[in-house]
């Protein structure tokens, strides 16, 4: 049986803003189990970033609880469970610093946590560096002398270097170009299979998560409305969000046209803008939308193996 290796349990998450009150996260369950990749995908405001803010400790949840091995994670993290959870997060040359070396940048984690003696710090770096496919000639460069895709590179050898069981990847990809993406996806998969890692892969790009995750749960307005297996979720989306969300990848033949699923985009940018608190928040963007839609919310239920969906007119 799978180790469940990450579990959260009815998180939420609000902020105040002025006189308002803003619910980023609404009651989200999670578990991820060891050696998985979990995708994490929705549109930006979904609460995706927030859902890993909490994970890493960044911000504390309003309410809920988050278990790392079974045993509850505390407001405040030790250095030892802050080396277990590590994140690569979208844009490399804001998160290292300009100032630093790569080999500052990389060999940090090595010295904090005290991973290798001092003097075999070097050494561990530029095979860090080989790890993801740089040569350790970049040691001693400085990030604006490298280009994107080395950058996130750097960025995945830093968290690689803290020895860690979870890596939180927040749009790893999403300021990258298509072929470097393509790369740095491969790189991740091996670098996953190579050393055991769990992923908690955010993202909007549902293309991009066909290639990396065993599952994959989406978020609207902060409550998971569908949650499964890849391959389930992408051949029986039973959510119209995520039908929606579907019918928007690009597809570059006749035969992937045609299993999209269809969408009425009309419909869908009339009503973007308007938010609902009763009944099913999704309801004054879905063409599909039912009386029961706009008065009741939808419970997430099973839908068959595992897969579970809060909608009341499924696809």
């Amino acid at each position: 049986m799978a180790e469940t290796l990450l579990e959260a349990t009815a998180l939420t998450k609000d902020y105040r803003v002025g006189n308002h009150v803003v619910h980023a996260l609404r009651g989200v369950d999670l578990s991820v189990e060891r050696g998985e990749c979990m995708a994490v995908v929705g549109e930006s405001g979904s609460g995706k970033t927030t859902l890993g803010n909490l994970v890493l400790g960044i911000e504390p949840p309003s309410t809920g609880t988050i278990r790392f091995q079974g045993r509850e994670l505390p407001a405040k993290r030790g250095r030892h469970l802050r080396r277990r959870l590590q994140v690569v997060q979208q844009n490399p040359m804001s998160t290292l610093n300009p100032k630093r070396t790569i080999f500052n940048s990389v060999s940090l984690p090595l010295a904090v946590h005290r991973l290798v003696p001092r003097k075999e710090i070097r050494d561990r770096t530029a095979e860090l560096l080989r790890i993801v496919g740089l040569s350790p000639d970049y040691m001693d460069r400085y990030p604006v002398a490298l280009s994107g895709g080395q950058r996130q590179r750097v960025a995945l050898a830093r968290a690689l270097a803290a020895e860690p069981d979870c890596i939180v990847l927040d749009e790893p990809t999403s300021s990258l170009d298509v072929s470097v993406q393509a790369r740095v996806l491969e790189l991740l998969v091996d670098l996953q299979q190579r050393f055991g890692l769990t992923y908690l892969f955010i993202t909007h790009d549902l293309s991009v998560v066909r290639n990396i995750a065993t599952r994959v749960m989406v978020l609207y307005r902060g409550r998971v409305v569908e949650m499964g297996s890849t391959e389930s979720v992408f051949a029986q989306p039973r959510h119209r969000y995520t039908q929606m969300l579907l019918s928007s990848i690009p597809v570059v033949s006749e035969e992937e046209e045609r299993i999209k699923p269809a969408w009425s985009w009309d419909k869908e940018l009339a009503g973007g803008d308007r938010v609902s608190e009763v009944g099913c928040a999704f309801f004054p963007r879905c063409p599909y939308v039912l009386d029961e839609c706009k008065t009741q919310r939808p419970p997430l239920e099973d839908v068959g193996s595992g897969h579970l969906a809060a909608c009341h007119n499924p696809g």
